[in-house]
């Protein structure tokens, strides 16, 4: 798999989590999925994040907010039947 194509699988990996869980993905959780390290996988958050896919937490580097859905409660609240999600 090259980098591309990881950081795509990776972004729909997040989108997915985001929507069946309810909430985002740590990148320990991520690492399990994709079989790899979490540096491995802090780099791709990094390079996903430098190309405004998603925006991370300044400290840990985890999720803050991958459009439209946010880890950090904001104003916003989107309610699909009996599915929850905070968004931006």
């Amino acid at each position: 798999m090259d980098g591309l194509e990881l950081e795509n699988d990776l972004r729909l990996f997040v989108y997915r989590h985001f929507v069946s869980a309810g909430r985002v993905p740590t990148i320990g959780e991520t690492a399990l999925a994709f079989k790899r390290t979490t540096t491995e996988i802090r780099r791709v958050f990094n390079t996903l994040a430098e190309k405004h896919v998603l925006v991370l937490l300044p400290e840990s580097r985890e999720i803050w907010m991958a459009m439209p859905f946010s880890a950090i409660p904001p104003a916003f609240r989107v309610v699909r039947g009996e599915s929850r999600w905070w968004a931006n």
